[in-house]
């Protein structure tokens, strides 16, 4: 039986670091809603086929957390994390240049498509190399009691930052609802996210990096991850997550294109759409940062992906705009909770030596399950049918997609299925009763105010004792 490793003391927050990441955040946020965000509305506007969507969500997906498991490699060896994270971050930033020049062409082609593809895939892979190494660094710098209140908090900051960015380009496609207007969106959009990708290395520099060692023990390669997946508590945990995202690739890369195409929406609509799934995220995201401190982190991604895997279904039944903005906000409460859970649990199941390499695995996988789903849905809307006979009926629907929501529903739903039983939370957590929980919301009391108690457990429950492994590392 291995030894247990016994977790280093933790010093006081640093709080001049935490501020300095806070403001990088900020700066990040501001070129997801700017920039990222505006990656297929441009590819729209270069007037790119329905199959291209594919390879634009696919292709960057795969190749972007291959770079994870190098920069891994690279902390454990160089024992530094924020040198390769303030390297990684200035890469991206520059990957705006040619989206910048590439605005002015005036007849779009082939090689537009090309070029637009290269510098997404630019932009990924310095997003997904920096990643590791800041995984490990903010864990360092953030003290373990509160975390997922803090990382709600800081998440919901991030949230109205890009949405404020996401709002200012759909008001500007709204207002100037003109091709040749557009171009100068895209641009100024570009070049302020070039900027503010900039002002993040900036705020780097102000970060200070605590002591990091790393045992020879914490190092093992990707195949001994999936040797020891059929016994791993972790590698389960992310094969779940895993699936989850493929079969939401399955249709992922189309909505706009179905948007665009087929039910003929402006893109400024389009815009107000993602927009709505941004602002629910941001109502609910400490919400759900307290729900996990203190029901555990493996609730909220079980109740969570129940949500996540009914999605697609309104946009089967439904094609009227407010309804599909309403879904979309429901979704974006649902996907902020579980991506909040996701990270807590790689918190909590693996040691600080191991943090680096084990969030490059598990971007390995979620970014293979991402290019097989956009692959294998690309080949889908190819090949299946908009109208077939059945049984002497007609069967007719707007689109290939329809079925690809279908596909994508029955997968989401089966990732929950096949893997929420087979990995368990990993530290004492209050005992969750869904019936009483929503009785505690119902009682409101008004003696200075409105007050609104969402949670009102009993101070003597305990909840029940699921850690019963003999180490904290809980990755083997």
């Amino acid at each position: 039986m291995d030894t247990p490793e016994v977790p280093p003391k933790q010093d006081a927050a640093d709080e001049p670091s935490l501020r300095a990441v806070e403001r990088q955040a900020i700066c990040w946020a501001v070129m997801f809603g700017l920039g990222e965000n505006a990656f297929s509305l441009f590819a729209g506007h270069l007037k790119a086929p329905a199959s291209f969507f594919a390879y634009l969500n696919g292709i960057p997906q795969l190749l972007g957390p291959m770079t994870q498991t190098v920069a891994a490699t690279m902390v454990d060896r160089f024992r530094t994390r924020l040198v390769l994270v303030k390297s990684a971050v200035a890469v991206q930033a520059l990957s705006f240049l040619p989206l910048v020049l590439l605005v002015f062409v005036a007849e779009p082609g082939w090689w537009t498509h090309a070029v637009l593809l290269l510098a997404v895939v630019v932009y990924f892979l310095g997003g997904h190399f920096s990643n590791p190494p800041w995984v490990s660094l903010i864990s360092d710098l953030v003290p373990e009691r509160g975390r997922g209140e803090f990382f709600g908090r800081y998440t919901r900051t991030v949230l109205v930052v890009s949405l404020a960015g996401q709002t200012a380009v759909g008001v500007a496609f709204w207002i100037y609802d003109r091709p040749d207007a557009a171009a100068w969106v895209f641009l100024s959009a570009f070049a302020v996210s070039l900027v503010a990708r900039l002002g993040s290395v900036w705020q780097l520099m102000k970060v200070r990096e605590p002591k990091f060692e790393a045992p020879a023990e914490s190092h093992f390669t990707f195949w001994d991850f999936l040797r020891r997946s059929p016994k791993s508590n972790y590698a389960r945990f992310v094969f779940f997550v895993g699936m989850v995202h493929f079969g939401t690739q399955l249709s992922g890369p189309f909505f706009y294109p179905y948007w665009l195409y087929d039910l003929g929406y402006p893109p400024w609509q389009w815009v107000g759409l993602s927009a709505a799934s941004s602002l629910a995220a941001v109502v609910t995201m400490l919400f759900w940062g307290r729900f996990a401190d203190r029901f555990g982190a493996k609730l909220l991604m079980r109740y969570t992906s129940v949500v996540i895997a009914l999605i697609p279904v309104w946009w089967m039944v439904f094609d009227n705009v407010w309804v599909l903005i309403l879904s979309n906000a429901v979704g974006g409460m649902a996907w902020s909770g579980f991506g909040l859970a996701n990270l807590n649990y790689i918190l909590e199941a693996v040691t600080p030596a191991k943090r680096a390499r084990c969030t490059a695995y598990f971007n390995v996988v979620i970014g293979f399950g991402t290019f097989l789903g956009a692959m294998v849905g690309g080949v889908l809307m190819e090949v299946l049918p908009k109208s077939f006979t059945l049984a002497g009926f007609d069967v007719e629907v707007r689109s290939p997609f329809f079925w690809l929501l279908g596909l994508s529903t029955i997968v989401r739903g089966g990732a929950g299925y096949l893997f929420l039983r087979h990995f368990r939370e990993l530290r004492e957590v209050q005992h969750f009763r869904l019936r009483g929980w929503f009785m505690s919301i119902a009682q409101a009391r008004v003696p200075m105010g409105l007050r609104v108690m969402l949670f009102m457990p009993k101070e003597n429950e305990k909840g029940e004792k699921k850690n019963d492994t003999d180490t904290p590392d809980h990755t083997k």
